[in-house]
């Protein structure tokens, strides 16, 4: 079933407005400059001390392990099979416990002009790094948990008018086999009077369609 995420007036330029303490860079969704040959205008360093780095397993860090006889199983035949016991597998899981995979619903973007655009888009505390994979998939690694978890609860995300849906990283994913079951997205209710505009009431709305994750802080307020 579809998350839904209510509004009476649709999202502004820079995002959904929840009424929260970051300040988002506005993102004008201009489609042409996608073709263009220019690139995005570059973007201020974020700092990053030592300490972030080693706390937050930022890039490919490797931790320290060892692999004993014990923690390996390996199976002989035509095609050989190796197995790593839960301690390695929690290991090397770690370094991606801030990782989020995002999947653009639309055309692919370059590379650059994407990570630009989710930079400016999610303001975020920290680094980030973005790796590309196959089926218009990208894993987005971060250093802070709370940037984690603000670019998983605070969409929908529109990067140059298509939405990007997100979700944790898991373990195993497979870009080629992964398939969509739902996703969150805006809908404008037209012509709803301000009288309707509580949130109660939008939630009876909402179960004709599906699930209200939020409403518009505009809405909630009867601003516009």
């Amino acid at each position: 079933m579809t998350d839904f995420v209510f509004s009476a007036e649709g999202p502004t330029k820079d995002g959904p407005s929840a009424g929260g303490k970051r300040a988002r860079t506005q993102e004008v969704l201009a489609i042409d400059e996608l073709d263009s040959d220019l690139p995005p205008p570059p973007l201020p360093p974020i700092p990053m001390s030592f300490k972030d780095k080693v706390a937050g397993d930022f890039g490919m860090a490797e931790e320290q392990m060892e692999i004993g006889d014990d923690d390996i199983t390996i199976k002989s035949g035509t095609i050989p099979s190796i197995q790593f016991s839960e301690k390695i597998k929690n290991a090397l899981y770690r370094p991606w416990r801030t990782a989020v995979i995002i999947k653009l619903m639309g055309r692919p973007l370059a590379f650059t002009f994407l990570r630009a655009r989710l930079l400016q888009k999610w303001a975020l505390k920290g680094p980030m790094s973005l790796i590309d994979l196959d089926n218009n998939y990208f894993i987005v690694k971060f250093v802070y948990e709370e940037d984690m978890r603000y670019v998983l609860t605070s969409g929908p995300w529109q990067i140059a008018g298509q939405y990007v849906v997100t979700q944790k990283w898991k373990p195993g994913f497979n870009a080629q086999e992964e398939k969509i079951s739902h996703m969150t997205a805006w809908v404008r209710i037209n012509g709803l009077n301000v009288e309707y505009f509580r949130y109660d009431v939008l939630e009876k709305i909402r179960n004709l369609i599906g699930n209200t994750i939020k409403v518009d802080a505009n809405t909630m307020s009867q601003a516009r």
